[in-house]
């Protein structure tokens, strides 16, 4: 952010960190914005998503994403799996949370993010690649794409987890 959202002044402060308006004393924190994604498995296989837009367009990720205002990540999982893939689930399991990093395509702003990972195993419906996704397919653990191939390092350090058997609440 670089003006004020009430009195549009500029804000003044480096980097990523806090920074406060030059007239109106507002101060941006940059706190973390909170997100949310998923394992969905089926057969000793998951479901990822190549990526329809920026950021890493046409990357292999995981279905997910922000958590909307008044929203847990348990709710914005599961519309976030219905909008992308169509499916159903409920009850998701939370395996960890993680920090990452997002950087606005557009805007080029730089967010920090806090990431509520989940799994599930059982949903209902067969996915299709909607919204913001261009494909979906399924991997076993030995296809799974290159680790360079996947977009956001808190997404790649989940993959590496669930690859080694690691996520204490599979």
């Amino acid at each position: 952010m670089l003006y004020c959202p009430f009195c549009c002044s500029p804000l003044k402060g480096s980097g990523n960190h806090q920074k406060t308006c030059t007239k109106c004393a507002f101060t941006d924190y940059n706190n973390p914005r909170p997100t949310a994604s998923i394992i969905i498995q089926r057969n000793n296989k998951i479901l990822m998503a190549k990526r329809a837009w920026h950021p890493f367009r046409g990357y292999w990720d995981l279905v997910g994403g922000f958590v909307d205002y008044y929203e847990t990540p348990e709710e914005a999982v599961v519309r976030e799996v219905k909008e992308e893939t169509g499916l159903i689930i409920k009850n998701p399991k939370l395996v960890r949370v993680a920090k990452g990093k997002y950087t606005n395509y557009d805007t080029k702003q730089r967010l920090s993010i806090i990431d509520h990972q989940f799994i599930v195993k059982s949903f209902k419906g067969d996915p299709v690649a909607s919204d913001d996704v261009a494909l979906i397919k399924w991997f076993s653990k030995k296809d799974i794409p290159l680790i360079d191939k996947i977009a956001f390092e808190n997404i790649r350090s989940l993959i590496k987890l669930y690859k080694t058997g690691s996520l204490t609440r599979e």
